[in-house]
């Protein structure tokens, strides 16, 4: 472990060896781990600056911590199932079988770019079940991505089977999903990538995917993502934060710690 100087702050380097598309060391930056304090949950960030080849986080001890991945994993069970051919596009539709779910999103037909956007359980959990458990381990395998494991006593394996992520992971991933460097049909990926803006201003885009595993202990939250920038620059981020007794604010933290972080790295103002 050796010392270094980024972005003004004397901080730690230590380098992880993990599947990152470049080799590089995974940078730790104090101020990161003030908005966790501030909002008063255990969890890890971390950033992909990828014009400089540099990882950053808030925490070196829980960057390469195997997590459940909730529905982030929607970003790529979308994928696999254009790839497969189970969704046609963005657009295609499944009927709601008429239970009341409790979220009047959730209760009507759904296309695919609707049920990511309301984060859709049983709109994917049907999506898995046409797919096959095994069609998608064996795209998991391929992509490197996760480990894999797509057992559980549902077929929600992202949500309480054993499916696990690091946060590395996630932002590797997406770095490889907003270059097109994934081994999808190029138009597959941009339908994805379109799927997940959440904001656009003159400063900077925002895309992300939250998470929310509420069916373990501690609960795990997740938001990942990317940001570009008005000069190009890409950026590329995973927070998730976990709490055994999530309060009414574990949902919007999420937002709040990943816009401070990206704050106190001079991405956004």
């Amino acid at each position: 472990m050796v010392l270094l100087r980024v972005f003004g702050v004397t901080v730690f380097c230590l380098c992880i060896f993990c599947s990152i598309a470049f080799a590089g060391p995974v940078v730790l930056d104090k101020r990161l781990a003030e908005p966790f304090e501030e909002c008063g949950y255990k969890g890890c960030f971390v950033l992909l600056d990828a014009e400089r080849k540099v990882i950053t986080s808030s925490d070196l001890q829980l960057v390469d911590k195997p997590l459940m991945p909730a529905s982030t994993f929607k970003i790529v069970h979308s994928l696999i199932a254009l790839k497969s051919g189970v969704h046609e596009n963005v657009d295609s539709v499944l009927k709601w079988d008429g239970k009341n779910r409790g979220y009047k999103p959730w209760n009507q037909d759904l296309n695919l770019e609707q049920a990511v956007k309301y984060s859709a359980i049983w709109y994917f959990e049907e999506t898995a079940r046409r797919i096959g458990r095994e069609r998608i381990h064996e795209e998991l395998l391929a992509l490197g991505y996760t480990n894999a494991d797509t057992k559980g006593s549902t077929i929600a394996f992202w949500l309480d089977g054993n499916l696990r992520v690091t946060p590395l992971e996630q932002v590797e991933f997406l770095e490889k999903l907003y270059t097109g460097g994934l081994t999808f049909a190029q138009e597959n990926q941009k339908a994805v990538r379109d799927l997940l803006l959440l904001e656009k201003n003159d400063d900077y885009t925002f895309w992300g995917k939250t998470g929310w595993a509420q069916r373990v202990s501690p609960q795990i939250g997740w938001l990942v993502g990317a940001v570009k920038v008005k000069d190009g620059r890409m950026f590329y981020y995973a927070t998730y934060i976990e709490s055994s007794e999530p309060g009414a604010s574990f949902s919007k933290s999420r937002f709040e710690i990943t816009k401070k972080c990206l704050k106190l790295s001079g991405i956004i103002s």
